[in-house]
């Protein structure tokens, strides 16, 4: 229903007593003059407003003032003589929606009130219009600038358009301050904005016009980098390219979570390997206990007793770094004498060695300085190198394997292991160290936890082949402090 004020004009009240053709049903109020319109505007609200200019009181000009104060939105139709150009023109510049003349009532009344209600509704499915697109903007960015990833967009010139809260977590710059400030090449390494264009436009990556799950590194405001997935479309307008879009994730985390969770993975597996070294011991020290129970001799009983107490003894410390190990946290270092673990595994070695009929041979280096490390880390690299040079020698060959420890320059102590075996071919040498790699049906994971460890301690593992056949490991490890 719609209000109507009726303001002085009494032949249109009295038009409006009955139903008008084309309106909603009309609740129409009647204002004596200027003074009660004033009071009915503020109280009513009324969406339409009659005012007849010519009738007595106050000025109905002054009145139409004060009605549009009162509400700008309000459709005043203003009637008056239309002899009077003048007044039609004064009348609209001042705020009137629609002008008819006063004599004109029966008839251009109901005209003017339908243009009236048109406007009204017009205006009101504008403002619903306007409201669903603030709401769906409102939520869209609140989309944007609440995501977890990056997002932002730039024109064709460079130029940061959009920067949202992720991004801002991400690269460090506040989303203002991009905006304002940051060119799109400043959030890359150098050259690589523009490599990423072309990706763009290219079919490699799921274009030509957008770029999908595309691993690069961001620049952040303190100039580090991180690693990000990026994902990137082309915006058009027509036919004419306007913007590009980018969506990216911060792959930092990830890869934290990747590497813990690969750090359990290794640990299980280095916990296998390095079990089966204790149980070795555990059985060559039964072996000689055996021995020495059966020929009621002392030295060989000690001596085997003193493996088993030792391996025991490892396999509980072994355990219980286990249960740390998911932490991703170093093993305790200690000061570590090379020669001396070397021999220590040579020794366990000996009775594996003279099975196989291998010749184990040792060249320790006595006064080598000593290491900071993980005793029980660089021990089992070292009988993980002994094991598979022993095993790589042909059986009952009479092969040799040589343990040996040296000064490698004044930083570093050695631990070289060769072997008259088989050799490795040159375009193996390095696959070897890779994980799961494998040429004699293992895990194919020994080598790279060695490796692992060697740069745990800023060391290094290689390999080349001897003069003579066979191959040399060499572990280099710097050494501690004096």
């Amino acid at each position: 229903m719609l209000k109507v004020m009726v303001i002085s004009f009494d032949e249109a009240v009295s038009r409006l007593s009955a139903p008008v053709p084309g309106l909603p049903a009309l609740e129409v109020h009647a204002a004596e003059s200027g003074f009660d319109a004033v009071e009915i505007a503020e109280t009513l609200r009324p969406q339409i407003a009659v005012l007849n200019l010519d009738a007595p009181g106050p000025d109905g000009f002054e009145v139409l003032r004060h009605l549009k104060e009162i509400d700008p939105e309000l459709q005043v139709i203003a009637a008056g003589d239309y002899c009077r150009p003048d007044l039609v023109v004064r009348a609209l510049e001042m705020g009137a929606s629609d002008f008819f003349p006063a004599s004109l009532v029966d008839t251009a009344l109901a005209v003017t009130l339908q243009r009236a209600a048109e406007k009204i509704w017009l205006r009101n499915k504008l403002e619903e219009s306007v409201q669903e697109i603030r709401k769906r903007y409102d939520f869209e960015h609140e989309l944007i600038q609440t995501s977890i990833d990056g997002i932002i967009a730039n024109d064709r010139s460079g130029k940061l358009i959009l920067f949202n809260e992720g991004a801002s977590r991400i690269y460090g710059y506040s989303p203002e301050e991009a905006v304002s400030r940051v060119h799109v090449t400043q959030l890359y390494l150098e050259g690589e904005a523009r490599q990423i264009k072309k990706k763009i436009y290219g079919p490699e990556y799921g274009g030509p016009g957008r770029l999908i799950n595309y691993e690069t590194r961001a620049r952040t405001r303190d100039g580090q980098l991180s690693p990000i997935l990026l994902s990137a479309a082309l915006i058009y307008e027509g036919d004419q390219e306007v913007a590009t879009v980018g969506y990216f994730k911060d792959l930092t985390e990830i890869r934290r979570q990747s590497e813990r969770l690969l750090a359990v993975d290794r640990g299980v597996t280095e916990m296998a390997y390095v079990m089966k070294d204790i149980l070795n011991c555990l059985k060559i020290g039964s072996f000689l206990v055996e021995k020495e129970l059966a020929r009621s001799g002392s030295e060989r009983f000690q001596k085997g007793w003193g493996l088993i107490t030792r391996s025991i003894g490892r396999m509980s410390r072994l355990i219980l770094n286990l249960l740390g190990y998911a932490r991703t946290e170093s093993g305790q270092r200690e000061s570590v004498s090379i020669s001396e673990l070397a021999e220590e595994v040579c020794d366990s070695l000996l009775l594996l060695a003279r099975e196989k009929g291998v010749v184990l041979e040792t060249e320790l280096a006595p006064e080598l300085p000593r290491l900071i490390a993980d005793r029980e880390k660089i021990r089992s690299s070292i009988h993980q190198l002994i094991c598979n040079a022993v095993e790589a020698v042909p059986e009952k060959a009479g092969g040799r394997v040589c343990v040996r420890t040296r000064a490698a320059d004044g930083r570093r102590v050695s631990l070289e292991v060769e072997d008259t075996g088989r050799g490795i071919a040159p375009e193996l040498q390095e696959k070897i160290f890779e994980p799961f790699f494998t040429t004699k049906g293992g895990s194919g994971l020994g080598l790279a936890i060695i490796r692992r460890i060697a740069r745990e301690h800023h060391g290094t593992i290689r390999v080349r082949s001897g003069q003579n056949g066979g191959a040399i490991f060499t572990l280099l490890l710097p050494c501690g402090p004096e």
